[in-house]
């Protein structure tokens, strides 16, 4: 059983790498979806289910050990991160601080993809 973070087909496939990079899907069964990661989170700390979460949100969950790693030799498959703005002849100094915070901000195995 599964917590989906998103509002779409009840079940899930969780998209994995294997301990020698082989790829493997997964399907979960979902009886709750959400559309917030904090509360995805929230509910796979209550025992509500399974939850596929980013590394940097649960970090201290697990350190805490109000989660644990269940399949802990996957890894999930990688995702894009994009930083969009709009085209202009200088950057407001707003979006240079937001997109250098972001940058801070994403774990080092993840900056640079």
């Amino acid at each position: 059983r599964g917590i989906a973070y998103r509002c779409t087909a009840p079940r899930l496939e969780w998209q994995l790498n294997d301990a020698q990079g082989r790829p493997h899907r997964v399907q979960v069964a979902s009886p709750l979806m959400m559309d917030d990661l904090q509360a995805v989170a929230d509910a796979a700390i209550a025992g509500v289910g399974l939850a596929w979460l980013p590394s940097w949100l649960i970090a201290h969950y697990v350190l805490r050990g109000q989660l644990e790693a269940v399949l802990p030799s996957y890894r999930e498959q990688p995702a894009p991160i994009h930083v969009i703005w709009p085209t202009a002849a200088h950057m407001p100094a707003k979006t240079r601080c937001a997109i250098d915070a972001l940058v801070a901000g994403t774990p080092s195995c993840l900056a640079g993809s």
